[in-house]
């Protein structure tokens, strides 16, 4: 049991002797905040270089959106069997371009739909 205690304090005495002290610790937070600060200057450096190009943004999104409905005896629907399908699509697009003495703007949208409807499924015919 004594062999215990006294690996346990060993570990102990040897864990409490690599630890660092306040003034590590404080000498390693001021060499990378000024790392920090130098890349911070050089980040805007670029970012300054990258804002005086002149061109254009452009860019794109859209939507893409499907419903599928299919009534089956709907007491209070104008056709209680029927079946729906709706498809619709959206794309939208921007080129801009932002001068010191003008700037231009363009935006296009089109939007494309397709429905089909069966009021009565118990009708072979549609």
């Amino acid at each position: 049991m004594r062999i215990v205690y006294t690996v346990i304090i060993a570990t102990m005495f040897s864990m409490a002797s690599n630890a660092q002290t306040l003034d590590e610790l404080n000498a390693q937070k001021a060499e990378l905040s000024g790392q920090i600060t130098d890349l911070q200057g050089k980040l805007g450096d670029v970012q300054g270089k990258i804002d005086a190009l002149p061109g254009w943004d452009r860019g794109t999104f859209g939507t893409v959106g499907v419903n599928l409905s299919n009534f089956s005896n709907w007491v209070n629907a104008a056709n209680p069997n029927s079946r729906n399908i709706t498809i619709l699509g959206s794309l939208n697009g921007f080129a801009n371009n932002m001068q010191d003495k003008y700037f231009w703007r363009n935006k296009v949208s089109i939007n494309l739909g397709w429905q089909k409807l069966v009021a009565n499924t118990d009708d072979p015919t549609q």
